[in-house]
């Protein structure tokens, strides 16, 4: 299986750990045929990005954003370049240092962004669909994700179920005190 080059480049400003692993094994997640056209995932950080990349503002008309406030972006290929992927890690792993070594926290994080930007990769190229792109890109992601979550973590689908279950209890009943 071919995945498409990861490449790091941080800033010496920054501390973080090696995220290519962690990459490589969510990339496990994704049919092949699916990554096709994508040669590159580029982990960074927002101070490694130049001043005018970090003021660009990206996304559609209604939902747009800086780009060094972003947790990744997808750059479709041309006739000179590739298409990319770019994960700025420092705002996707915003967390305290100790949480960022939990593991399940760890992928689902990196994987949320990873995925969310595959899939505006599937929607260019693979799969065009008439519908917005963040919808489109949204749904892949959440496929993916699950996908990921309940192959690598089967063991927490029961506590997940029974969280997911006093969570819409709880939502009923203060629905229900509300009204009276």
């Amino acid at each position: 299986m071919e995945f498409p080059k990861i490449t790091e480049n941080y800033s010496q400003q920054t501390n973080l750990p090696s995220y290519t692993s962690t990459v490589k094994k969510l990339l496990k997640y994704v049919p092949q045929h699916w990554l096709d056209g994508l040669k590159e995932i580029i982990l960074t950080d927002t101070t490694s990005l130049p001043r005018k990349s970090r003021r660009q503002k990206l996304g559609d008309k209604g939902h747009r954003a800086f780009a060094g406030k972003c947790n990744g972006y997808y750059s479709q290929g041309d006739a000179n370049s590739p298409a990319s992927v770019t994960l700025l890690m420092d705002n996707v792993m915003d967390l305290p240092k100790l949480l960022r070594i939990i593991p399940l926290l760890k992928y689902f994080l990196i994987g949320y962004t990873l995925y969310h930007e595959i899939g505006h990769h599937i929607h260019k190229y693979i799969k065009p669909e008439y519908k917005k792109k963040e919808l489109v890109a949204q749904d892949y992601n959440r496929k993916l994700l699950n996908k990921m979550m309940f192959t690598r973590y089967w063991y927490f689908v029961p506590l997940f179920f029974i969280l997911a279950m006093i969570i819409k209890g709880t939502k009923f009943f203060i629905k229900k005190f509300k009204k009276n």
